[in-house]
């Protein structure tokens, strides 16, 4: 019996009342005592009983909807999954179809995007003996066709967190080179080595803004050691004034 069903019950039952004693509905001692006192506990019972049902079913959508959404490689990996293996028939396949009402149990980490592309980087670029590397028996044993592959997730996240850590490094580093290169491999006029220097150093102070948590005046202090170096090495690669 639903909700609508005992509401519909109810609003009859207090019809009744009216017609015979209007007074009935707004007298709480009439209303508790009356001929029917019992059977209106009844059917408040009976609601109590599906409110708390309708409110255990709000707090499961609710929890549901807390839950991550699947990244792309997931859910191409569950569609592959589910067209080489077939564990259930094509006709009830419709709705993995609809991404929005797929959700993932577990979070896919605070590298999930990186660490998707790490993936398929080593699916589609390394050998397979290389591969190897990165699944474990465990979840070699998950598998016994040639289609389904289980790469260990942990392997991927930290070859994942070391190429974050790597890339802000590989970045200055870049950038404390790339400005010599071009100093030194050009033969380029004052000008033109002034404007190198001034765009390599606004370079590295927005680079250094995005990729640290520097405060202002750090990053001011870096950039000006930054443009120091590059100035004191331009001096000495451009030759002096002649002598007389």
């Amino acid at each position: 019996m639903n909700l609508q069903t005992l509401e519909q019950e109810l609003r009859c039952m207090d019809n009744e009342d009216a017609d015979i004693d209007y007074t009935a509905l707004h007298s709480k001692e009439q209303f508790d005592n009356g001929d029917r006192a019992s059977l209106r506990r009844e059917l408040w019972a009976k609601v109590e009983t599906e409110l708390g049902a309708y409110d255990g079913l709000v707090a499961r959508l609710r929890s549901l909807r807390s839950l991550p959404a699947p990244t792309k490689l997931n859910l191409r990996s569950l569609a592959n999954y589910l067209f080489h293996e077939r564990p259930i028939m094509q006709k009830d396949m419709g709705p993995f179809k609809v991404h929005s009402d797929v959700m993932a149990v577990m979070d896919a980490g605070k590298h999930a995007p990186l660490t998707a592309l790490v993936e398929q980087s080593v699916h589609r670029f390394l050998p397979r003996f290389a591969r190897r590397l990165f699944i474990t028996p465990e979840h070699r044993a998950k598998s016994s066709d040639g289609h389904t592959q289980y790469y260990s997730a942990r392997r991927l996240e930290g070859l994942a967190g070391f190429a974050l850590r790597s890339f802000p490094t590989c970045i200055i580093v870049g950038l404390l080179i790339g400005p010599l290169i071009l100093l030194v491999e050009h033969d380029t006029s004052r000008t033109t080595a002034l404007a190198i220097i001034s765009g390599f150093t606004l370079l590295f102070s927005a680079t250094l803004s995005l990729i640290t948590s520097a405060k202002p005046e750090e990053n001011f202090a870096a950039t000006a050691a930054y443009c120091a170096v590059l100035v004191v090495f331009l001096a000495n690669l451009l030759p002096g004034p002649a002598s007389s």
